[in-house]
């Protein structure tokens, strides 16, 4: 360009002004971005149910299926009924290493337990699983392991 300047004088004056005038409508740009986006979240906030999934289908019954009886799920199932299980209580209790496994099992089966991980000794972290409070209410099911009622 240094070359081009000797015979045209106004051509750095122009190069300045367009690189001035794209930086001007850059930052306008940005601005009205800003202001866009700041007037639609004022004004999704300002609805009651913002943030809140609306469905159209009723909710889906609880209805998961019973183990059989004497498995490893219904042992597991029994004792997620009075409180929080994990590895090393189904160890002392001589169930073996496969707690994860059987709580996958329970969720294939419908009774989703929640998992979290809690800290034992010399910063280790192993998970407890607990069922979800709507899944503890309800009754033990009829001999036959259909759908059951709530208590």
């Amino acid at each position: 360009m240094a070359g081009l300047d000797g015979q045209y004088p106004r051509l750095s004056e122009c190069w300045e002004n367009l690189y001035e005038a794209m930086l001007h409508c850059l930052k306008a740009n940005q601005y009205w971005r800003r202001q866009k986006m700041k007037k639609s979240s004022d004004a999704c906030k300002q609805h009651e149910d913002y943030g809140k999934q609306l469905t159209l289908l009723p909710t889906a019954e609880l209805c998961p299926i019973w183990p059989s009886e004497n498995s490893r799920e219904n042992i597991a199932l029994s004792l997620l009924f009075e409180g929080p299980l994990n590895q090393l209580q189904w160890l002392k209790l001589g169930h073996g290493w496969r707690l994860a496994a059987v709580i996958k099992n329970l969720d294939y089966m419908g009774w989703r337990p929640l998992s979290k991980l809690i800290s034992i000794g010399n910063q280790r972290k192993i998970a407890s699983y607990e069922l979800p409070e709507e899944f503890r209410k309800i009754s033990r099911p009829p001999s036959h392991g259909g759908c059951h009622g709530v208590s």
